[in-house]
């Protein structure tokens, strides 16, 4: 780390010297203040420019966030949670607020608070694989965010850094072109605007029929040990919305999937125990999907790094110094 952090100083001084060196040379034609207030003003933001990529390559915490309201995920969990409660104290299901919506986990809890009402009872245990199930996707969701709020940050910083230099130099030096102040915006613009999209065409490609498949498990293990018919527990999976087309290593979990529909079908007994193996298995696979998901886009949050801020900022950096050039 103290290697890098050296580094990241002796290119921010040898950038400084040699603006300050041109700058000698045309400070007397521009009328520009002494070089002593330039190198006092520059110091700084080279400092927080400095500060900023070696936080950002060491992964530092740049920022505290604030506490924000509660999420679908944790509103829906609460309500499993009030659910318990009034089944362990015999009370009915009415007093039961509206289900919150978060994937497929709302769909399984109407189905089971349908079966509920209608025969007055629902195995609670499985109201805690539910919660202990939605509390993995809810953590697999905030890592999410978390990667796509702090690469905007990271972005921000950046972007507020170079502009600082633009209006520094505009100020002390001498303005840029319009031309190249347009073309800076373009790739500061394309490359917050851009990003989100990537994330989420990535996260689809990578997890492609988990889902489904995490929702087909669920219903056939919660609601085949309820006790609903096998034709009721059919229409709940809704096999229909299960993909064709899986990525290579979603594909040994679909066919373990369908071997176990087909006994569910022909032999109409409960699957719970073989249900609750693909489950684990499945959770297993999003974990590992999830940790190459994260280290692809950390990859590419680098890459648009240095697509469009670091080539901004060496833009900004080649025509100030012909700018100067020519003003000398």
């Amino acid at each position: 780390m103290d290697g890098a952090l050296q580094a990241i100083g002796v290119l921010g001084r040898m950038q400084k010297i040699h603006v300050l060196v041109l700058y000698d040379r045309v400070r007397k034609v521009n009328g520009a203040p002494p070089m002593s207030w330039t190198l006092f003003s520059l110091t700084p933001l080279l400092f927080m420019l400095s500060w900023m990529a070696a936080s950002w390559w060491f992964s530092l915490p740049l920022m505290t966030r604030p506490q924000k309201q509660l999420s679908q995920a944790d509103k829906l969990n609460l309500w499993l949670q009030e659910w318990q409660l009034l089944s362990s104290r015999g009370m009915g299901l009415n007093t039961l607020s509206e289900i919150p919506d978060y994937k497929f986990f709302s769909r399984l809890a109407l189905a089971g608070l349908r079966h509920a009402r209608t025969y007055g009872k629902f195995p609670r245990e499985l109201l805690w694989e539910w919660r202990e199930g939605l509390n993995r996707e809810s953590s697999f969701d905030k890592k999410q965010r978390e990667l796509l709020w702090g690469s905007l940050f990271q972005f921000a910083l950046f972007s507020v850094i170079i502009w600082l230099f633009i209006f520094m130099t505009g100020q002390q030096f001498i303005a840029l072109g319009p031309k190249v102040l347009s073309l800076i915006l373009f790739l500061h613009l394309a490359g917050f605007v851009s990003f989100s999209p990537l994330i989420i065409y990535f996260k689809n490609r990578t997890l492609k029929g988990l889902p489904e498949m995490l929702e087909t498990l669920y219903v056939l293990k919660s609601l085949s040990q309820a006790g609903l018919s096998v034709t009721q527990v059919m229409q709940e999976a809704k096999l229909e919305r299960l993909p064709q087309q899986l990525p290579l290593e979603q594909q040994n979990l679909a066919l373990k999937l369908r071997d176990l529909i087909k006994i569910y079908q022909s032999q109409g007994a409960a699957v719970a125990l073989e249900a609750k193996i693909l489950v684990d298995e499945a959770w297993f696979l999003r974990t590992h999907l999830m940790q190459k998901l994260t280290t692809r886009l950390e990859a590419y949050k680098l890459l648009w790094l240095i697509v469009f801020f670091g080539s901004s900022y060496a833009l900004f950096i080649v025509n100030l110094i012909g700018e100067l050039l020519r003003a000398s």
